[in-house]
Formats: structure tokens, sequence, C-alpha cells
């Protein structure tokens, strides 16, 4: 008997009550994002990646989902797992299956309406570097990925997607090292420039300095041609439907912070009415003035200004 039978060999029996369920449900998607971790490989392809899965491996996740789904059947983000990992198993017509299946009990559920709508377009959970709280290794992809300038990005967490917001930093910044429970926020504002809109975010840090770190960040809004998971449009998209994301802080592969940060009621209200902006105006795409626009607001923004409220832990 493997490992993996043992564990699960635990919890035969459903006569639980419904917390006992979910903790025992729990288990079971710890067990099944561990398979993954091992199984499911992600390589960097130019300034792609490529994710390799063996069909056989692709069953074995497909199986250890379904173990989780049986304690926790109406866990929509559950049946995405499934959905992707019967992908990996090559069974695409199950796959698309499961996605109306989510559908039809949550039809407003985000991942399943964009996996829907752009099908060939929109990369699915386990085309995504692992990550968690513990990490203090930046996964390859991720890091060539950050040293190009992308500071928002997507990783899987267990079975569901989550963000990672990104800066890159000098160890000599922080001389002194930057204890665990350092204050930090990340703040996400919609930028009206005279050569455009964007996005501009900041991470900001009260780690041992005369004055807080202040780490800027942009990503554009204009309405992309094609649907791609990690465009600027549709990460805005994203960010109005999640309660939560990592704040990191690396130096090539190395992490150096790697925190959770909750938003606020005040910060989902004010993600999703950029989100709202964004999709009501569906502004043409315009790298070059992208560009200026980033150049006009580093340009006119004193960062002094960006600081923590007084009431703020």
């Amino acid at each position: 008997m493997g490992i993996m039978d043992q564990i699960w060999g635990v919890f035969r029996k459903d006569d639980k009550p419904p917390k006992e369920k979910k903790e025992i449900g729990l288990q079971y998607i710890h067990a099944a994002s561990a398979l993954a971790d091992r199984v499911v490989k992600i390589e960097p392809i130019g300034s792609s990646k490529m994710m390799t899965v063996s069909g056989a491996d692709g069953a074995k996740l497909v199986s250890a989902i379904d173990r989780a789904l049986s304690r926790l059947p109406d866990n929509a983000n559950l049946m995405m797992a499934k959905s992707a990992a019967l992908c990996c198993a090559l069974r695409f017509k199950e796959a698309k299956a499961t996605v109306d299946m989510v559908l039809d009990k949550y039809p407003d559920h985000f991942e399943a309406r964009q996996r829907k709508e752009h099908w060939d377009m929109w990369e699915h959970l386990f085309q995504f570097p692992s990550w968690n709280k513990k990490k203090t290794v930046l996964h390859q992809v991720t890091a060539i990925a950050l040293s190009r300038g992308k500071q928002v990005q997507i990783v899987r967490d267990g079975l569901n997607l989550a963000l990672l917001i990104l800066h890159p930093i000098q160890q000599r910044e922080f001389p002194g090292g930057i204890p665990s429970d350092s204050r930090f926020k990340w703040i996400a504002d919609w930028s009206e420039t005279p050569e455009g809109s964007l996005i501009a975010h900041y991470i900001l840090l009260d780690a041992v300095r005369s004055e807080p770190y202040r780490g800027e960040g942009f990503f554009p809004v204009y309405y992309p041609k094609e649907a791609g998971v990690e465009e600027g449009y549709w990460l805005l998209q994203r960010l109005a439907f999640v309660k939560r994301c990592y704040v990191v802080l690396a130096e090539g592969r190395n992490v150096w912070f790697n925190r959770v940060f909750d938003f606020s009621g005040e910060f989902r209200k004010n993600l999703q009415e950029m989100a709202f902006m964004a999709e009501e105006k569906k502004l043409p795409q315009n790298f070059p003035g992208f560009r200026r626009a980033c150049q006009w607001h580093m340009q006119n923004l004193d960062l002094s200004q960006l600081t923590f409220e007084e009431n703020e832990d």
C-alpha cells in the first residue's frame, strides 16, 4: 500500500459530522496538492513556460481530487481543479463538462467563465508554479518573469489559483534584515495620466528603516486582443473576485519577504470599481502609450505621500 493510500485509508467512512467531513476534505486537498507538486513539472521555454505531466499521473490527480470532492462536493474551486486534472489526463471532453457543472451551480465563477469562453487561451490550474507562505525560493519561471518586469503573477496555491505581488530588491537595502512581523501593505490605484490609464501599485514595508520601503509597479488596463490569464486587464478582473494575495520581495530567486495580505472591505470595493471601469472603457491596446504613462506617473507622484495610517498594524 502506497503512502497516499495509507493517508486516504484513514478516512473511508461517510458517517462523519459536517465539520469533520470538511477537515477530512482539507486533508485530501493537501494530499492532492502534494501529488501535483511531485508529478507536474513547469519549465521556462523562452519567454513562456511549459507544463509536463504524464497521462497516468494526470489520472491519479483526478482520483485524488475526487476524494476531496466526496467530502466537499459543492466546492467550486475544487471542481475547477478536477477540470484541470482531467486536462492533464487528456480527458478534455470531461474537463469541459466539469466547467459546465461549475457554471450551472455558480454562474458568476470567474475562473469557470474564463475557461468556458477562452478554452484554448486560458491556462488551467496546473500550468502555474506552486506557491505557499513557507516558500523561500522563487520558481525559475516566476523569477524569470520578474526579471522581465512582471510584478503581478499567478501561482498555484494548493488547489487554488493565487496572486503574487512581487518586487525585486537587493539585500543590502535591508542591512538589518527584514523581520518576519514587519508591518506591510499593498496599495493599488487607478492612475489617469495625459498619456493614458494604468494601475499603479505599491508595496509598503516598515522594516527597521527611517522611512518605509516603497516598491512601485504598474500594469496596463487596456483590453487585450486575445484573452490571456496574466494580461493586465484580466489580472484586474481577477482581483475583483479575490480576498487576498501574497506580497513577496526577492533578490534573484532568493525570497526575503513572503506574507499573505488580506484585503479590507474598502480595498476590495476599490478593486471592484477599477475592474468595472476597465470593463466599461474597453481601452484599445497601446504599448508605447502605456510606457509613457508609467514615466509620467513616476515623474509626478511624490512617493513620500504613501504612508501607513495610524491605526494600521
